[in-house]
């Protein structure tokens, strides 16, 4: 998931 969280933001899928 740390690859995604890049374009999202390390804050939105990181937190879950």
């Amino acid at each position: 998931m740390r690859n995604v969280t890049g374009q999202f933001g390390a804050w939105s899928l990181d937190e879950m």
